[in-house]
């Protein structure tokens, strides 16, 4: 249960202000619930319980959307990251990347947003499925490559 506001004032609003995808996560399971949630504007509906590889696969969907409509070219700030080419441009000048430090840029640059888990970034970015083992040594390497890369160091 929300406070003050039901899920549907809520997806209302957002949706006066943006075109971010949502996922109606309930226990509300009518056909009726369904029906009003998809017809307010969410992008999918989910009823309690849900298996998380069920939710993770469902936004894996949301989020092959958001790339095709971009063309493969995601940006934010001076960053720009094209999926298509694999290439990453920092203030217009072009970032050499290894496969996995492209790959971090664009999981962070899809999920915009959105506060991830080290298990999160470790399964998706490395395709290691964690579940609780992510080290603080991995993430903090992970992390200070990122701001390298965010300060425009040679060294990222």
């Amino acid at each position: 249960m929300l406070p003050g506001l039901n899920g549907l004032e809520v997806l209302r609003r957002l949706r006066a202000q943006k075109d971010t995808p949502v996922i109606l996560l309930t226990a509300r399971d009518s056909v009726m619930d369904k029906v009003a949630g998809l017809d307010g504007g969410a992008n999918d509906y989910v009823t309690k319980p849900f298996h998380i590889e069920e939710l993770l696969a469902r936004i894996r969907v949301l989020t092959r959307g958001a790339q095709k409509d971009s063309g493969g070219l995601l940006v934010n700030g001076d960053v720009a990251l094209d999926q298509k080419k694999r290439l990453v441009t920092r203030a217009g000048k072009p970032v050499t990347l290894t496969k996995t430090q492209f790959d971090l840029p664009e999981y962070f640059l899809l999920n915009l947003d959105i506060v991830l888990s080290r298990e999160q970034l470790l399964s998706a970015v490395w395709g290691i499925p964690m579940r609780g083992r992510a080290t603080s040594w991995t993430c903090t390497c992970a992390t200070a490559w990122a701001r390298r890369a965010r300060e425009g160091s040679s060294r990222a």
